[in-house]
């Protein structure tokens, strides 16, 4: 009896310790499991907020009428003349400024000046001498430090429609030219976060085109900013983000820079991110985000090849 007694302790004991250790394990797998669901929520929260945000961003290159500035354009002039004239709308077209296209497609009426930079000479809205007034400009730029496309700026102009579909016109530069498109601006810049060191954000400034000069969206004041990423850790060149990529038409080969005598031929736009996201933790893990866009709208997209009257 005392031996059957003792036996059984004995075993009762070693269960116990089995048991303890069996439930430290499941405690330790349990833990392990909970730290791997809060790292991959985070990681998908992360992305399924820089997805939602390209999504926007993508409609909106997808419907744009151009990159950069289609009002830099000097309208073909009633005669094939040549000379010099700053680039947009003007009120005698002797000339036109022959800088960056070739001469025979100014001579011919045929060729369609945009302008790589926001807002331009000739934007009748938003430019030196535009109609509406801008109470702070976005990053400190403006007509007189217009924002040019690069690396870590996107310019993109999205025809503006009126509530039964029809597109929105603004009243033609001089006497006798066609009236100017409508087009809202949407202006995205990749600049340095105050509040993470060694990190970037994206913001995007809209600029809206009205029908007329005095029917801007009460809610929406031109050029207010918006944050739509933030997190941004790359990829870095020369110091700098390099987010935007530009797909000329004529030239496979993506590039940061663009030309500005070939502007209309760009269709394309290719964003890469790099993403730093943080548990709760503190644990963090490199996300990289690529996407293509293409404009569906844009000047070279004609039944006939060739880019449209402004």
């Amino acid at each position: 009896m005392r031996r059957a007694a003792g036996n059984t302790i004995v075993s009762l004991l070693i269960a116990c310790i089995l048991g303890a250790v069996l439930e430290l394990g499941l405690v330790s797998l349990l833990s392990m499991n909970s730290s791997q669901s809060v790292f991959l929520w985070a990681r998908l929260d992360t992305l399924n907020s820089v997805n939602y945000a390209l999504t926007i961003m993508g409609q909106r290159i997808r419907a744009a009428r151009n990159l950069g500035e289609l009002y830099g354009v000097a309208p073909p002039p009633q005669a094939r003349v040549v000379g010099l004239l700053p680039p947009g709308p003007q009120a005698h077209p002797e000339a036109v400024d022959n800088s960056q296209i070739p001469v025979s497609q100014i001579q011919s009426g045929t060729v369609t000046m945009l302008a790589n930079y926001f807002p331009s000479s000739g934007d009748p809205l938003y430019g030196p001498g535009g109609s509406l007034a801008v109470s702070s400009w976005p990053w400190g730029l403006g007509p007189s430090s217009p924002i040019s496309l690069s690396s870590t700026f996107l310019i993109v102009q999205v025809p503006a429609f009126d509530s039964n579909g029809f597109p929105l016109s603004l009243p033609p530069g001089y006497v006798g030219a066609p009236q100017l498109c409508a087009l809202d601006t949407y202006i995205y810049n990749v600049l340095p976060d105050p509040s993470r060191a060694g990190k970037y954000m994206m913001q995007m400034a809209y600029f809206p085109a009205p029908a007329n000069l005095t029917n801007v969206p009460n809610s929406i004041a031109p050029g207010t900013v918006t944050t739509v990423i933030t997190g941004i850790v790359g990829p870095i060149a020369n110091g700098s983000p390099c987010v935007f990529q530009y797909i000329q038409k004529f030239n496979p080969t993506p590039s940061v820079t663009v030309t500005p005598g070939e502007l209309q031929n760009y269709s394309g736009v290719i964003v890469n991110l790099e993403i730093a996201n943080t548990d709760g933790r503190g644990r963090t893990a490199l996300l990289p985000v690529r996407s293509e866009f293409y404009m569906r709208n844009n000047v070279s997209a004609t039944t006939i090849g060739s880019p449209p009257s402004n």
